[in-house]
């Protein structure tokens, strides 16, 4: 008999009776079944797309089951459902089949710790950092979930240098520009003496943000002086990555 049409497989999944997909036909399957996904996820349809990712991984055979189980507790996480990634997670064992896929479980991990604002818990899964190899997106969660522990425990320095390495990682313009905002928002809750006494010598990217945001700060009171100041700071920092909207 012919294989059961994609559509009606999905329909079937979607009332909860998904049919049992045989291997060969889910590998034939899967180019469609990611562009589906990927439709969900563009809709905002994040459960949708988790509850789908975690019914093929049944049918899956590892690395690949291991692969969509922790890409379904990614999104459960984003969706705000932790006790959905907390199950998957304790479905999957610590031996994972290689690095790459043993480091996402160990952020996924500390993500579901920062959830619960277990910050000892997550520093101790966050460490080893990855290596410089590592995917880029994994070395950007990583400084993401650093520079958020340590904002929650109040070290506001050291978010704001996690901050700064995240900040080197990123390609993408406003994904850029909305870590470089919070950035600064950080470092604005510190004072202006803990700014001047705290700040790197050399000064370095970090020291040039903390230069900024005092600037920033005092043009409060003088918005006037606001202009020759930045462009002082501009002179004083060449190549400084903030984006000139800043």
């Amino acid at each position: 008999p012919a294989p059961l049409p994609l559509i009606l497989a999905l329909l079937l999944l979607f009332q909860g009776c998904a049919p049992v997909v045989k291997k060969d036909d889910q590998t034939q399957q899967m180019p469609l079944l990611r562009a589906q996904i990927a439709t969900l996820l563009e809709n905002g349809d994040l459960s949708q797309a988790a509850s789908l990712l975690e019914s093929i991984a049944q049918s899956s055979a590892s690395p690949q089951r291991e692969d969509l189980l922790l890409e379904a507790g990614e999104i459960w996480g984003l969706a705000g459902d932790w006790s959905r990634t907390e199950a998957i997670l304790q479905s999957l064992t610590s031996q994972m089949p290689n690095q790459e896929l043993a480091m996402r479980r160990r952020l996924l991990l500390a993500e579901l710790a920062i959830h619960h604002r277990d910050l000892d818990r997550a520093l101790d899964l966050l460490q080893p950092p990855p290596g410089p190899d590592s995917p880029l997106m994994l070395r950007q969660r990583y400084h993401k979930n650093m520079a958020e522990v340590f904002r929650l425990s109040g070290n506001l320095l050291e978010s704001a240098r996690e901050l700064v390495e995240l900040d080197g990682l990123i390609e993408e313009p406003q994904t850029r520009e909305a870590n470089q905002l919070l950035l600064v928002e950080t470092l604005s809750i510190m004072t202006d003496t803990a700014l001047a006494l705290l700040k790197p010598d050399p000064p370095g990217i970090l020291g040039g943000w903390m230069d900024l945001v005092r600037i920033l700060k005092h043009q409060r009171d003088d918005p006037a002086n606001f202009g020759p100041q930045y462009q002082a700071w501009r002179e004083a920092y060449p190549g400084h990555p903030a984006q000139p909207e800043m």
